[in-house]
């Protein structure tokens, strides 16, 4: 059996196409207006799921290696993915210490691992979908493959892997055994956040074929592939009516993200650990609300106006968090800016008025700046964020 451990997500979102068709298909037989999953809820609005990707080994033992969290606005039509790095350094409920992610698996299964997510990002989880990669090239395979842009050749060679990488650069389609390669690969400067960036790129361009094209007359053969490695608490009647809604967003309202974190050592292991303040944002504004959804259109500079050094990488940091896409980071012409002043083009001010929610500053019109552009010069009232105060 091939060993599948450096696919990072991609299963899930293959399994998130099925459900798609899968589920119009069983629209008419299924179909109803309330989720049986959110029955017992106050929040009626958001319903989220978690998906686990693994890797039976030669041992006969499943090995998470995949786990994201996908938040479902049903009224506003989001959807937020977040992945979860298994490397995470987090605290299992019921176990002392810290430890990997992946670990609540091995010690307790699927149910364990949606506890230790809930209060890790402090949001209900109301269903799993668990996925063996072993279904992976068939999938594609039975899709059609999947069209992308390879930037650059990728090759690689691990006899004893049994791992053969080549796939040569340039617009083209990939099948399944290509499209495992793509994702399975590691370039060797940037490793894992590289290869997760290459695979949510997959991933977009996996959703966009999938929207494009008709799976109807494929069902039959998806549904029987896609029942052969995957298991999920999911009723079919909710798969027929989230599939419907997904159906109906538009494509540019499902965003993907990282848990903002950094790679480090600790006592000789390697984790993935959490920026909490990051963390914290992510949950907020791509879980809990979808404003992520909504910032993410404007594009932002962040101009140092005050001098304080690293301020406004740090503003550029949070306004990252909330899904506003930053352009640049520097300096001003000059440093003696009292006050921090937020330019936007017309129709711009919805987006002005998040940002000064977040890190202060006046909204003025600038006519020079395109709807969607917003220049940001930050000034010496930031001093006061810096010291603890208020803005």
């Amino acid at each position: 059996m091939k060993n599948f451990k450096q696919v990072f997500k991609i299963a899930g979102i293959v399994v998130l196409v099925l459900a798609i068709a899968g589920g119009i298909y069983l629209l008419d037989l299924f179909g109803s207006d309330e989720l049986q999953v959110l029955q017992d809820e106050d929040n009626q609005k958001l319903v989220n799921g978690l998906v686990i990707g693994y890797d039976a080994g030669a041992d006969g033992i499943s090995r998470p290696d995949t786990i994201f969290l996908a938040s479902a606005d049903l009224v506003g039509n989001g959807l937020g993915i977040v992945s979860l790095p298994r490397d995470t350094r987090v605290k299992i409920p019921g176990y002392s210490g810290y430890t990997k992610l992946n670990s609540a698996y091995a010690r307790g299964g699927v149910d364990l691992t949606v506890k230790t997510v809930e209060e890790m990002l402090n949001v209900p989880i109301h269903f799993f979908i668990e996925v063996d990669f072993d279904g992976f090239e068939n999938i594609i395979d039975l899709l059609g493959g999947v069209e992308i842009e390879v930037s650059r050749r990728m090759h690689y060679i691990d006899e004893a892997g049994d791992l053969h990488i080549d796939i040569q650069p340039g617009l083209q389609v990939l099948d399944g055994e290509k499209a495992l390669q793509y994702v399975r690969f590691r370039e060797p400067i940037r490793a894992d956040i590289g290869r997760i960036e290459r695979q949510q790129q997959f991933m977009n361009a996996l959703i966009d074929q999938a929207f494009k094209m008709s799976l109807i007359p494929k069902i039959p053969n998806l549904l029987s592939e896609l029942n052969q490695f995957f298991r999920t608490d999911l009723p079919f009647r909710d798969m027929a009516r989230i599939s419907k809604m997904l159906v109906d967003f538009p494509r540019d309202r499902i965003e993907m993200t990282i848990l903002p974190g950094s790679p480090e050592y600790i006592n000789g292991i390697s984790y993935w650990v959490p920026n909490e303040e990051g963390v914290e944002m992510v949950s907020l504004s791509m879980l809990n609300t979808k404003d992520y959804l909504e910032n993410v259109r404007y594009e932002v500079d962040v101009l140092n106006g005050a001098g304080i050094s690293g301020l406004a990488g740090d503003r550029g940091e949070i306004l990252e968090y909330w899904g506003f896409t930053v352009r640049r980071m520097g300096n001003a012409e000059r440093f003696d800016h009292e006050y921090t002043a937020i330019d936007y083009g017309p129709g711009g001010l919805e987006g002005a008025l998040r940002i000064s929610s977040l890190i202060g500053g006046v909204p003025r019109e600038n006519e020079d700046l395109n709807s969607d552009e917003i220049r940001i010069t930050l000034g010496e009232d930031q001093k006061r964020y810096e010291e603890g105060g208020t803005i």
